[in-house]
């Protein structure tokens, strides 16, 4: 239930902003791609305020704020293990007859073998998972440092080659401009 929750909010947002970008954009020039339309209306400006604007906003607001619920919502209740546990077998017309009889709550299923199991693996395999995201970590870190200078580099030879003809080109009026003295 949470994942469809979750997932019709979600499409309810995609066909509000693809309704947004194709169909409220006031640009006068239709032929414009998707793109150019997105780079156009920037985040948050609003061409007109109207009644476009007066239901487009609460609509999603409304569906990310459900998709907020279902998504932060379903993970504790999967933590918590409320999908593992009878009572949400229970029809809706039953909830509010807690009275008439009351199912037992199991906190947990594990077998023995699976705490066995769980005490002899889990450290190490922690473990391993915080190295590896370490490693790949420090590999992101050292590749974005890496694209960074090599990124400067070109920068600045574009900067070079720009700047030469221009600095040759002011070095020669200075020269033209001097004075020319007999003799020399």
């Amino acid at each position: 239930m949470t994942v469809l929750v979750y997932m019709l909010c979600q499409a309810c947002l995609i066909a509000l902003w693809v309704w947004d970008i194709e169909f409220t954009n006031l640009d006068p020039n239709p032929t414009h791609t998707m793109e150019t339309k997105m780079a156009i209306t920037k985040w948050g400006e609003r061409r007109n305020f109207s009644l476009v604007a007066c239901v487009w906003y609460p609509f999603v607001t409304f569906a990310g704020a459900c998709a907020t619920f279902a998504a932060i919502g379903g993970t504790m209740m999967q933590i918590m293990g409320v999908y593992h546990n009878c009572l949400c077998l229970i029809p809706l017309s039953q909830w509010g007859r807690t009275s008439q009889y009351v199912e037992p709550i199991i906190i947990s299923d594990n077998s023995i073998e699976d705490i066995h199991y769980a005490k002899n693996w889990w450290k190490g395999t922690g473990a391993g998972a915080i190295a590896f995201l370490g490693v790949v970590a420090f590999v992101g870190w050292w590749y974005q440092k890496r694209i960074r200078f090599v990124m400067k580099q070109m920068i600045q030879d574009i900067d070079k080659r720009e700047r030469a003809p221009r600095e040759l080109a002011t070095l020669q009026q200075h020269n033209n401009a001097l004075p020319v003295y007999p003799g020399t």
